[in-house]
This record gives structure tokens, C-alpha cells and sequence, in this order.
């Protein structure tokens, strides 16, 4: 290890993930859509990674569903597929799996019952 690697002070698993998200978000920011603002928020507010897993997925939903049509989240999640694609090759299989699908479609069938 060089002399110089020896005096910096390793990072805590949140200080990275505070650090990757500002960098996802500064790199996007000619595009940045809402959902992928959306997204960022939830996890920085919640302090979960910004690396998307079944769980915060599906989390998400039932956040956003609260205030936000369950076919608008449906849509925000699509788009949050393309924008994190590029850096986490996997979101698109993850949004597939049961526990991110069903709670939206569980949003999705309440809401047309309450129509």
C-alpha cells in the first residue's frame, strides 16, 4: 500500500452510498426525470442503498402509492429501470421478481376497487 493510501480513512457502507447517490444524481442531472428523483429521495430519507433489491423496490412502491396513482409508480418504475439500468444491470429482472410486482399490481387492484 503506497504512504499516501496509508493516511486515508476508509468510508462507512453509508458514506458510500451517500456518495454514489449524489454522484447517480449529479451525473443524470441533464435528464433527470422524477421518478429517479423520486427514487433517490426514498432511499436517502429511509437510508437505504440507492442498489436496487426486491425489498427496496417493493418498498418503494407502497411509499409512493400512498400519494401517487399505482399506474404513475407503475410508470416511475419503468423509468427508474432506464435511467439505473446502466450502473445496476440486474433492476429490470429485480422489478419482475414477486415481491415488487405484486405489491404494485396489489396497489393497482385496490385502486380500481375504490374507483
Amino acid at each position: 500500500m503506497s504512504h499516501e493510501l496509508e493516511s486515508w480513512k476508509p468510508w462507512t457502507q453509508a458514506k458510500l452510498d451517500q456518495e454514489l447517490q449524489a454522484a447517480l444524481v449529479a451525473a443524470d442531472a441533464p435528464t433527470y426525470v422524477p421518478a429517479i428523483h423520486s427514487y433517490v429521495d426514498f432511499c436517502c430519507l429511509h437510508e437505504f442503498p440507492i442498489t436496487p433489491t426486491a425489498d427496496t423496490l417493493s418498498f418503494y412502491v407502497v411509499w409512493m402509492c400512498q400519494d401517487t396513482d399505482p399506474n404513475t409508480v407503475g410508470s416511475y418504475l419503468l423509468d427508474i429501470c432506464n435511467e439505473l439500468e446502466p450502473r445496476f444491470p440486474q433492476v429490470r429482472e429485480i422489478c419482475k421478481t414477486p415481491p415488487v410486482s405484486r405489491t404494485l399490481e396489489g396497489y393497482i387492484l385496490r385502486s380500481v376497487a375504490s374507483h
